[in-house]
């Protein structure tokens, strides 16, 4: 063994309490191997040595790119760039995007600072197994449009995700077992704002003369229309909205995915093909069985858009409470939105967070978070409950509403009740549990439960026999084809309210399920 393989792996050696024994580390000297010759140690720990180097180095000191140097290791640790946000009190004020992105100098910066891993675990923990360490080593070397194609292949719409993912490849990336992860969302965000809109179509296969209908414009319709219409498929998409993008247009905030950013992508997708007709309800305008009838095979990917209630007394008829969803389509779409003075929002995922910092930007003048379990448990992205900190709302934890108050058929309050954590739920979460004789009331002119939502399914014809599970979404085989021949399900319509990431990774499975039934037709 030579000196290289002490010094490469010295900071993962001194890890080991057995070797900190050995070579007599101590809190005043944390590193006694520090510019020592190997050769020079005793024989009992130069053997201990090589044992437990063997994990990280192949004979002759050759890195093995293990990366578990990367856990401990300083030298050469290069500083994240951050992404710059606008400050609250400027952003609260309109629905501009208030995240700006990285310039190309910050981009390849960041870039630079990615290990290349081989076994890369942010390509493993991304749904979609996007090939990440590639598309950042494209941009890297300055290959942007390669960056581009290199995202595409697993997500057509790479501008979406990289304002609105949730990143789980972020949290598993290695520079960040020491330091910051690297920015992956942000670093798609750029190669897609950059030439999304220039972009060269794809080489379509030939015609198979096969017709698909996609009911439902969200980033799982999106998806295996893109997937089908590159495979030669006449494609065909359905949108009861007079606006294209599903949940990813009514139902996230301009300030945060801005719709002429979407557009974008969609009017890419479409070049690719696709034929778009919104503004067409399925069981108003045309019907399941027509669409049967005329294509090869049909997709339902409508979404979650069904709000789940408190089930409290008066809420479905007292002024002043609004489901998050149809807030928010309200005000995406542009309707007139006459929001509270103090306005309460119950939840605490992502749709809750955009519904808080929607009503700040409306005007209300004191914005409270109501959530019956505690901030560690809060699904919501840690950015977005960061940024509605800032923004000045309160945060109500551990509390859960029992009463709705009302004057003249107007919200006046809502009475709460304090919760502690039980044990843990099915959801892996500590179970929240009522606190006897905590209840208060709070003085609350607007509701917004934030509370999950489901699919609005009751539109499918009995006669169909096309079978449902009790949690209201299709019940579906492994092609995703429900149990209606020729019709397939997925998104939010298979797995419930799920990410878009989740979304267009199960899109990417069902448009091959989809392609091999055609194929056989």
């Amino acid at each position: 063994m030579d000196i290289p393989i002490v010094e490469q792996t010295r900071y993962k050696l001194l890890q080991d309490p057995e070797v900190r024994e050995a070579v007599g580390a101590t809190p005043d000297n944390p590193d006694p191997l520090y510019n020592k010759n190997f050769h020079f140690l005793d024989d009992d720990v130069k053997e201990l040595l090589e044992r437990k180097s063997h994990d990280y180095l192949i004979p002759g000191g050759e890195c093995i790119r293990c990366y578990k140097c990367t856990e401990v290791c300083n030298t050469a640790l290069k500083k994240a760039f951050v992404e710059e946000v606008l400050p609250a009190e400027t952003r609260k004020t309109h629905f501009r995007e208030v995240a700006k992105g990285f310039t190309e100098e910050q981009a390849v910066a960041e870039a630079d600072r990615c290990l290349n891993c081989i076994d890369a675990p942010c390509r493993m923990r991304c749904p979609a197994n996007i090939d990440v360490p590639t598309y950042i080593r494209q941009i890297r070397e300055g290959d942007y449009r390669g960056s581009l194609e290199t995202v595409i292949e697993r997500a057509p719409l790479p501008g979406t995700l990289g304002r609105v993912c949730p990143a789980p490849c972020q949290e598993v990336c290695r520079r960040g077992k020491n330091g910051e992860p690297i920015q992956i969302r942000l670093l798609k965000r750029f190669v897609s704002d950059q030439y999304i809109d220039t972009h060269s179509n794809v080489i379509r296969e030939p015609p198979t003369g096969k017709r698909v209908a996609i009911v439902g414009s969200g980033p799982a319709g999106l998806t295996v229309a893109y997937r089908l219409s590159v495979k030669g498929h006449d494609v065909e998409l359905f949108e009861e909205l007079s606006v294209l993008g599903g949940m990813l247009r009514v139902g996230i905030p301009d300030y945060r995915l801005p719709p002429e950013d979407l557009m974008k992508e969609i009017n890419w997708i479409g070049e690719q093909g696709v034929k778009y007709h919104s503004g067409v309800s399925i069981g108003r305008d045309v019907t399941l069985e027509k669409l049967i009838e005329d294509y090869d095979a049909v997709l339902v990917a409508v979404g979650a858009h069904r709000p789940k209630t408190l089930r409290l007394e008066g809420e479905d008829r007292i002024e002043g409470v609004m489901s998050a969803t149809q807030f928010l389509k309200d005000v995406n779409l542009g309707e007139e939105v006459t929001i509270g003075r103090r306005v309460g929002v119950v939840g605490g995922g992502n749709v809750a967070m955009d519904c808080l910092r929607t009503s700040v930007r409306l005007g209300a003048l004191k914005v409270y978070c109501i959530y019956r379990r505690a901030r560690e448990q809060m699904p919501a992205n840690d950015v977005e409950i960061e940024e509605s900190m800032e923004e000045g709302i309160e945060f109500m934890f551990l509390h859960n509403p029992v009463e709705l108050h009302e004057e003249g058929g107007k919200l006046s309050g809502v009475r709460l009740i304090k919760m502690e954590l039980g044990e843990p739920d099915s959801s892996g979460r500590r179970r929240p549990i009522p606190i006897e004789d905590s209840e208060f009331d709070v003085g609350l002119d607007w509701i917004i439960p934030a509370i999950s939502q489901e699919p609005i399914l009751d539109w499918l014809p009995e006669e169909l026999g096309i079978e449902l599970t009790r949690w209201n979404t299709f019940a579906v085989d492994k092609n995703f084809m429900t149990t209606r021949p020729g019709v397939f399900a997925c998104g939010d319509d298979e797995l419930g309210p799920a990410t878009v990431i989740e979304a267009i990774a199960q899109a990417n499975r069902t448009a091959i399920g989809m392609h091999k039934f055609l194929s056989k037709k």
